[in-house]
């Protein structure tokens, strides 16, 4: 099978024009970094895809001072250009895979997670149970997310932008077809 393991292999057999077609090629996600891989009750397979406020997403990439390789988190405007190639992707898929793809919003589930919760799990048609919210000791993270996984629901990336608003206006610029106009504050 063809093997994808991150969103730049995604983007890279897309610029390829090897993007797997429905029906053909069988893609494993190793390592994905936005979608979760679920199995419902009656064995059909979903992906849950978690979306955010985009420039609240590229800000948060953009402060991770990942490794020079991966060039697209060293500039606040390239992290928008490769926001708008990830949502071509995700287009591209849901074009295949429609009702297979759930969409999860991470911004409400910060400010609701019960409600949120509830909701991903009633589209997925699995029961809800509040107990899932319950605080678990993660085991070893290897993610960039390695200290956030051991708090509280981590809140603190949710609305971070409107903090920057003069470092990200040209990115609120670039993406101003796909971003929300912000809330007067």
């Amino acid at each position: 099978p063809a093997v994808v393991v991150g969103h730049d292999d995604i983007a890279r057999a897309d610029a390829r024009g090897d993007l797997p077609e429905r029906g053909g090629e069988a893609v494993e996600f190793r390592q994905p970094p936005r979608e979760l891989p679920a199995r419902g009750a009656g064995g059909e397979d979903w992906i849950v895809h978690t979306t955010r406020d985009p420039i609240d997403n590229c800000l948060s990439a953009y402060f991770l001072h990942l490794d020079h390789r991966m060039s697209y988190a060293l500039d606040l405007r390239d992290t928008g250009h490769f926001y708008r190639q990830y949502r071509r992707v995700m287009a591209h898929w849901k074009s295949l895979y429609g009702t297979d793809i759930v969409d999860f919003d991470y911004d409400a589930y910060v400010r609701d997670p019960s409600t949120a919760g509830e909701g991903l799990f009633n589209a997925l048609g699995l029961d809800w149970d509040p107990r899932y919210l319950e605080r678990r000791a993660p085991g070893v993270v290897k993610t960039a997310s390695v200290w956030q996984v051991r708090e509280p629901i981590y809140r603190h990336a949710s609305g971070r932008a409107s903090n920057y608003a003069a470092e990200v206006e040209a990115l609120r610029a670039d993406l101003a077809d796909l971003v929300a106009a912000p809330d007067p504050a």
